[in-house]
Protein backbone atom coordinates (compact mmCIF):
# COMPACT_ATOMS: atom_id res chain seq x y z
CA UNK A 1 0.00 0.00 0.00
CA UNK A 2 1.30 3.10 -0.56
CA UNK A 3 2.20 5.88 1.60
CA UNK A 4 -0.49 8.39 3.05
CA UNK A 5 1.45 11.43 2.80
CA UNK A 6 2.93 10.33 -0.57
CA UNK A 7 -0.63 9.76 -1.96
CA UNK A 8 -1.62 12.99 -0.54
CA UNK A 9 1.37 15.01 -2.38
CA UNK A 10 0.16 13.31 -5.74
CA UNK A 11 -3.17 14.70 -5.38
CA UNK A 12 -2.29 17.71 -4.77
CA UNK A 13 0.15 18.11 -7.80
CA UNK A 14 -2.11 17.06 -9.74
CA UNK A 15 -5.06 19.62 -8.32
CA UNK A 16 -2.13 22.04 -8.75
CA UNK A 17 -1.58 21.22 -12.23
CA UNK A 18 -5.42 21.11 -13.55
CA UNK A 19 -5.92 24.73 -11.79
CA UNK A 20 -2.84 26.16 -13.55
CA UNK A 21 -2.80 24.36 -17.30
CA UNK A 22 -4.87 25.80 -20.33
CA UNK A 23 -7.55 24.06 -20.90
CA UNK A 24 -6.61 23.29 -24.49
CA UNK A 25 -4.47 20.43 -24.12
CA UNK A 26 -6.47 17.22 -23.56
CA UNK A 27 -3.90 14.75 -23.24
CA UNK A 28 -2.58 16.11 -20.24
CA UNK A 29 -5.80 16.46 -18.60
CA UNK A 30 -6.18 13.12 -19.19
CA UNK A 31 -2.82 12.40 -17.26
CA UNK A 32 -4.04 14.58 -14.44
CA UNK A 33 -7.64 12.82 -14.34
CA UNK A 34 -5.39 9.38 -13.91
CA UNK A 35 -3.05 10.44 -11.44
CA UNK A 36 -6.47 11.65 -9.29
CA UNK A 37 -8.26 8.20 -10.08
CA UNK A 38 -5.41 6.20 -9.08
CA UNK A 39 -4.21 8.45 -6.26
CA UNK A 40 -8.26 8.01 -4.84
CA UNK A 41 -8.31 3.99 -5.30
CA UNK A 42 -5.12 4.15 -2.94
CA UNK A 43 -6.60 6.42 -0.49
CA UNK A 44 -9.80 4.00 -0.07
CA UNK A 45 -7.24 1.41 0.84
CA UNK A 46 -6.05 4.12 3.75
CA UNK A 47 -9.77 4.73 4.41
CA UNK A 48 -11.02 1.44 5.24
CA UNK A 49 -7.42 1.12 7.40
CA UNK A 50 -8.63 4.05 9.23
CA UNK A 51 -12.36 3.34 9.54
CA UNK A 52 -11.49 -0.27 10.82
CA UNK A 53 -8.87 1.64 13.69
CA UNK A 54 -12.25 3.71 14.26
CA UNK A 55 -14.67 1.28 15.43
CA UNK A 56 -11.92 -0.49 17.22
CA UNK A 57 -11.42 2.46 19.66
CA UNK A 58 -15.20 3.18 19.43
CA UNK A 59 -15.88 -0.02 20.94
CA UNK A 60 -13.49 -0.24 23.24
CA UNK A 61 -14.39 3.35 24.86
CA UNK A 62 -17.28 3.81 27.49
CA UNK A 63 -20.02 5.47 28.05
CA UNK A 64 -22.73 7.21 26.03
CA UNK A 65 -22.65 6.72 21.81
CA UNK A 66 -21.70 10.69 21.83
CA UNK A 67 -18.50 9.82 24.16
CA UNK A 68 -17.10 6.71 22.16
CA UNK A 69 -17.99 8.86 18.76
CA UNK A 70 -15.87 11.40 20.18
CA UNK A 71 -13.28 9.17 21.46
CA UNK A 72 -12.48 7.41 18.09
CA UNK A 73 -12.61 10.96 16.20
CA UNK A 74 -9.57 11.83 18.54
CA UNK A 75 -7.89 8.81 18.23
CA UNK A 76 -8.51 8.12 14.49
CA UNK A 77 -8.32 12.18 13.69
CA UNK A 78 -6.90 10.79 9.67
CA UNK A 79 -10.28 9.37 8.92
CA UNK A 80 -11.81 12.95 8.76
CA UNK A 81 -8.66 14.45 7.16
CA UNK A 82 -9.15 11.28 4.60
CA UNK A 83 -12.77 11.51 3.74
CA UNK A 84 -12.84 15.42 3.40
CA UNK A 85 -9.66 14.49 0.76
CA UNK A 86 -11.88 12.63 -0.76
CA UNK A 87 -14.78 14.04 -1.71
CA UNK A 88 -12.40 17.23 -2.86
CA UNK A 89 -10.59 14.64 -5.21
CA UNK A 90 -13.85 13.20 -6.42
CA UNK A 91 -15.37 17.14 -7.56
CA UNK A 92 -11.93 17.76 -9.31
CA UNK A 93 -12.16 14.14 -10.92
CA UNK A 94 -15.52 15.35 -12.49
CA UNK A 95 -14.73 18.77 -13.37
CA UNK A 96 -11.44 17.16 -15.06
CA UNK A 97 -14.09 14.56 -16.89
CA UNK A 98 -16.11 17.64 -18.28
CA UNK A 99 -13.37 19.52 -19.62
CA UNK A 100 -12.21 16.32 -21.57
CA UNK A 101 -15.49 15.72 -22.47
CA UNK A 102 -15.93 19.51 -23.73
CA UNK A 103 -12.53 19.12 -25.51
CA UNK A 104 -13.84 15.93 -27.33
CA UNK A 105 -16.78 17.88 -28.86
CA UNK A 106 -14.78 20.88 -30.06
Amino acid sequence: MNNLEDILTELNTAVDNYHNQKLSLPSDQAEILRTISCNLYYLEAHRIDAHENWQREYFKATGSNAAKERWADNQVQELYKIRRIMTGAKIVADAVRSTLSQAKRD
